[in-house]
Parts: structure tokens; C-alpha cells; sequence
């Protein structure tokens, strides 16, 4: 009985976004999680060959939470063209566990573009990527095979850059 115990207190995190976009400033990473449990927070590593991963911050996370949580950091010390990030969740035990990279351009893009999704077709989870060419609002729509709106993202106020939205459709009829 004491080890299921354990193993109910290990951590999980249920990340539903995580986002780079290239600014005037750096690099605008947001991320948003459904729950958390345990967890002590998300370091930030940054990258421009996907092969040697530096640290850039620590970002406390919730400890134990039912509520959806947003984060935010401002990498403005980037100076190549293009880098990745990813994150590293850690819990209060110190386990560990990385979330998968996603690209940023180091340069605000000139035009408006929505990417395909990757992989395509995919079963739960694809990338969706779009680039503004100056700050607006966006609402990002995902229509089924039959024209109806089965999921939407709005954000209320985004700067000039590219995007990455890590979408999981594991919620939605097949």
C-alpha cells in the first residue's frame, strides 16, 4: 500500500500550449497547463542546433493545481537567426521531464501565414504554425470534415512573430 501511495505523488503536468513567437524585443515564450501536481516549475533551455541545450531561466511552477495556469518569459538575448526552446518540468522530488522543442525565429516575420500542421494526419497531437506580420488579435479555428467549429484559440493581443501551438485532439470525436 505504501508504494501505490508513492506512486500517486509523482508529478504530471498536462501542458495544453507552449509558443515562441520573434518580437522587437526576443522571443515571447507562453505556455499553458490544464493540471499540475507536484510540480516545482519549468526551466527554459534554448538551442540553435537542437544538439547543445543551455539553460536561459527557471519559471516556478503551481505546485498542485485543477485550474488552468499561463506562463510567460521574454528571451531577449537571442542572437541568431533562428533557435529552438523546450522546456524541462521539474517536480518537488526533482524528477524530471522535457516537453518537445519548438522553433523560433530570431526575426519578426513580413507577412501573415498559416503553416501546415505537422505531422499530418496525426492521432492525438500535431503543431500548428502561423506568423503575423504586425501585433493584432488572433482566433485560431479548427473545423471537422463536416465544416463544424470543434475547437478555437484566442489570443486577445499577440505581437509580430511566428507562432507554434502544440494542439492535442485526444478530447474530440475521431
Amino acid at each position: 500500500m505504501l508504494f501505490s501511495s508513492l506512486l500517486a505523488l509523482k508529478c504530471h503536468v498536462e501542458l495544453t500550449s507552449f509558443t515562441a513567437a520573434a518580437t522587437v524585443n526576443g522571443v515571447e515564450l507562453r505556455w499553458a497547463t490544464a493540471t499540475e501536481k507536484n510540480n516545482a516549475g519549468f526551466t527554459i533551455e534554448r538551442s540553435v542546433d537542437k544538439t547543445n541545450w543551455n539553460s536561459v531561466k527557471f519559471v516556478i511552477g503551481s505546485g498542485t493545481s485543477d485550474s488552468p495556469r499561463n506562463y510567460f518569459y521574454l528571451d531577449n538575448n537571442v542572437s541568431a537567426k533562428s533557435c529552438y526552446y523546450r522546456l524541462k518540468q521539474i517536480d518537488n522530488d526533482g524528477t524530471a521531464k522535457y516537453y518537445q522543442e519548438i522553433e523560433a525565429a530570431g526575426i519578426a516575420p513580413s507577412q501573415y501565414e498559416l503553416f501546415p500542421n505537422y505531422p499530418n494526419p496525426f492521432n492525438p497531437t500535431t503543431k500548428l504554425s502561423f506568423s503575423l506580420a504586425k501585433p493584432g488579435s488572433v482566433t485560431l479555428t479548427i473545423f471537422n470534415a463536416i465544416g463544424q467549429n470543434v475547437y478555437s484559440v484566442t489570443k486577445d493581443y499577440s505581437l509580430a512573430g511566428i507562432y507554434n501551438i502544440e494542439f492535442n485532439g485526444a478530447r474530440l470525436p475521431s
